[in-house]
């Protein structure tokens, strides 16, 4: 701790000293402490922090009182009388003041109220801002650029670009400004220039699937590899990483990363792939809220409003684990594209700007509802292979020796963690080089289809025949052209190859069920148009109504055509 030099920050009275508000708040200014406010709104709520050197940390009452209670413990008696010299002190001691004196002022300090140092000085330090808003200082922070990632270690910062991954030293970037505490990780860092490490092979296993020529082969792992399919869909995981990585928010790239399980279906969850390994390693590069999804609270104007209050101005992702399929994904659509505001018990709201708010990322075990472009635009979904969900039906563990030999990061040694960040540097330069490309081989959009259709507990009978019509039959009969097919004889259609599903047979489906369901899955898929030619009327099932035929015999038609 530096030398003391500021000026006392407490008075005496008649018969005792108590601290004096204004000194203290000058006392903590002295050293650094303010307030940081986030967004131009001068009436919502700030965070303290401490600038030590350029490293901001933050804090709160509890912090406070205990750094102020270290620094006076820290003090020599020497120190504590010529820093803190009073004229009246020979007065209450007599000659020798230093140690009761001491021992007085630390008391003091122990019995100050928490509350008052919150209310009457803690909220009236000087207020400070990144971007120099009305009535704050301007404070410089150093961040992540469109096309540039900076990763700082205890050795140096990593610089990621598209063309180089490089360590800079502390003191050619010091000028850039100052950094959040939770930016820096205690670790050494290398740069090694391929993939390797315990991290690696676990990603690449989770992704691998399954060949279902090879069920019965005596060695289980050969059933599982990397087909064209899983390497794209791996491809596609590594963007994703690396998006999460770069704290850089543009308002053309706002996504929430979606990671669920290749085998989910209705009502048949998967888990145990890696989703949440893979996800929750970001906490290892910055720092996180972690949200249970299985008590994630939908009602933002209810309870869940206070969902968010761990995030402060130094959270950059937010994780909602294992959301359970009652979710309902658009509570989230105006945080990922838009301003975030955090909501804390007794405390003022605050807003984090789009640029500066955290990213998002969700796990999931079902298949949720939720097609269309409003939610293609605002989610990148990977799909997780079942390597993993293998071992454990095998009753063994990724811990094994003829997996990886050692738990992910408890078991880490320096160069374990040395191949994991260096994985990570290459899928940021991943995204810097490829963007989030989404995989077009996902089973994800047609199971999500079949929720919204059909609802949890559906079978996808009516939403699988009509993906299959729309893909072979609607070409091959040349329904995408001139009248299209009357609705009534597609439905016949469907009815004689699904007796079982029709309401008379006891199933639940009828015509008028049937032609909703049409109307939602092209509605719901990007690229399909119903009644195209009907589109300046409006974007609903009634609105596309196309009667053909002579007056009296007009029966409604269906006109479906793709990109």
């Amino acid at each position: 701790m530096a030398k003391q030099k500021a000026t006392h920050f407490w008075k005496r009275t008649k018969t005792n000293w108590v601290v004096d508000q204004l000194r203290l708040k000058n006392f903590l200014e002295f050293y650094g402490f303010a307030q940081y406010q986030i967004n131009k709104e001068r009436t919502s709520g700030k965070s303290i922090f401490l600038n030590e050197d350029g490293v901001l940390k933050t804090q709160n009452k509890y912090t406070v009182k205990a750094w102020v209670n270290d620094f006076l413990e820290n003090m020599t008696d020497e120190d504590f009388i010529e820093s803190f010299d009073h004229s009246d002190l020979g007065k209450v001691y007599g000659n020798s003041a230093s140690e009761e004196y001491r021992t007085d002022i630390q008391s003091m300090w122990m019995d100050y109220s928490d509350t008052n140092l919150e209310n009457k000085v803690l909220n009236y330090l000087i207020i400070k801002s990144g971007d120099g808003f009305v009535d704050t200082k301007k404070i410089n922070l150093f961040s992540d650029k469109a096309n540039t990632c900076h990763i700082r270690f205890r050795n140096g910062i990593v610089r990621i670009t598209e063309k180089d991954i490089e360590i800079i030293d502390f003191s050619k970037l010091k000028d850039k400004g100052a950094v959040w505490e939770a930016e820096l990780l205690d670790h050494e860092i290398s740069l090694t220039d391929k993939d390797s490490g315990l991290f690696e092979k676990f990603c690449r296993l989770a992704m691998s699937r399954r060949s279902a020529d090879k069920r019965d082969k005596k060695d289980w792992r050969n059933e599982y590899g990397m087909d064209e399919d899983a390497s794209v869909e791996y491809a596609s995981m590594r963007n994703s990483y690396g998006y999460l990585l770069h704290t850089h928010n543009t308002a053309d790239v706002s996504k929430c990363i979606y990671f669920i399980d290749l085998d989910s279906e209705l009502g048949k969850p998967q888990g145990g792939n890696g989703k949440s390994v893979v996800m929750d390693s970001v906490r290892n590069y910055k720092k996180i809220s972690k949200q249970d999804g299985k008590r994630f609270r939908q009602n933002m104007d209810g309870g869940g409003r206070f969902q968010f209050a761990d995030v402060d101005v130094d959270t950059k992702f937010i994780l909602i684990d294992d959301i359970r399929p009652e979710f309902s994904f658009d509570a989230l659509f105006s945080m990922i594209t838009g301003d975030m505001e955090i909501e804390r018990k007794g405390r003022d709201k605050f807003v984090i700007s789009a640029d500066k708010k955290p990213k998002f990322g969700v796990t999931t075990n079902y298949v949720h509802a939720g097609t269309g472009t409003s939610y293609t635009r605002r989610q990148h979904i990977v799909e997780f292979g079942n390597y993993w969900n293998r071992v454990n039906e095998e009753n063994e563990a990724p811990s094994d020796k003829r997996h990886l030999g050692k738990m992910l990061f408890q078991d880490f040694n320096e160069q374990d963690w040395n191949d994991f960040y260096n994985y990570g540097f290459r899928c940021v330069q991943d995204y810097f080089r490829y963007g989030l490309v989404q995989s077009s081989k996902q089973s994800f959009h047609l199971k999500a289809l079949r929720v919204e259709i059909e609802g949890a507990n559906g079978d996808g009978v009516a939403t699988d025949w009509i993906a299959a019509w729309i893909n072979e039959k609607r070409v091959a009969g040349g329904y995408d052209k001139g009248d299209g097919i009357s609705a009534k004889k597609l439905w016949l259609q469907f009815a004689m190859a699904n007796d079982d599903a029709l309401e008379q047979s006891g199933g639940v489906w009828n015509e008028r069920r049937f032609n909703k369901a049409v109307w939602a899955f092209v509605d719901g898929t990007d690229g399909l148009h119903y009644n195209e030619h009907l589109a300046k009327q409006g974007n609903t099932m009634s609105n596309r109504r196309w009667l053909v035929g002579k007056a009296g015999k007009q029966e409604a038609h269906i006109k479906i055509t793709s990109d």
